[in-house]
């Protein structure tokens, strides 16, 4: 549900009350024991969570009331918008190739110098590959 990585006790506190439905578990995973301990109680009885002080090397299994597959869990992550913005994307690139290609056309017969042909040709390349990844990246099956 959340994560936070490095703080002190008032700003642990206050993030761990941003939490609009209370946490199933709290992980108290770094820091001293008593540290840990100390804090562990102060959420106890701020906020009513129960805390789980790690010690060393630990594993736990935690469990879920719904279970998910990894596609479901990935569509869920896809947002719409994202979606949207990708295939923009791609269709301004198609609106700028078409306009290279254009301008391609109109400046063949106009005298590039050798080292612009070059420098053309390996664009072009780059640019072959990276379609051809593209749409391999596109038609892909996950497996």
């Amino acid at each position: 549900e959340g994560f936070s990585g490095h703080a002190d006790r008032d700003g642990l506190l206050e993030w761990i009350s941003g939490f609009r439905k209370k946490p199933a578990r709290v992980f108290l995973v770094h820091g001293e024991e008593d540290s840990k301990e100390a804090f562990a109680k102060i959420v106890k009885d701020t906020l009513g969570y129960d805390c789980t002080i790690v010690r060393g090397n630990s594993e736990y299994t935690l469990s879920k009331d719904t279970v998910i597959s990894v596609e479901e869990a990935m569509i869920e992550r896809i947002s719409p918008e994202a979606l949207r913005q990708i295939k923009s994307r791609i269709s301004s690139i198609h609106d700028d190739l078409e306009k290279i290609l254009y301008h391609t056309h109109l400046a063949v017969g106009s005298g590039l110098s050798a080292q612009q042909i070059i420098e053309i040709g390996n664009i072009v390349l780059e640019l072959e590959k990276h379609t051809l990844n593209l749409g391999s990246a596109v038609t892909r099956e996950d497996r």
